[in-house]
């Protein structure tokens, strides 16, 4: 199953392909730390997004517990 773990992993990884030519070592792994903290970025926005809007329709459904019968 996809998960935006698995997504953004594949992606680093195949970021981390396309510099593995570099011939400097320090700017190679200077990339590489830059990706990997791109990566840990993007996983930790997503998941708090998710919580933000899981919390929002938690608090919606207190509110509007059924959906309103439209009247004939």
């Amino acid at each position: 199953m996809f998960t935006i773990d698995t997504l953004v992993d594949h992606n680093a990884k195949t970021a981390k392909q396309a510099i593995a030519h570099l011939p400097n070592e320090e700017v190679r792994g200077n990339f590489e730390a830059l990706i990997d903290a791109q990566a840990a970025y993007t996983k930790t926005v997503f998941s708090t997004a998710t919580d933000l809007f899981k919390m929002t329709t938690d608090q919606l459904a207190v509110f509007a517990p059924t959906r309103p019968v439209a009247k004939k």
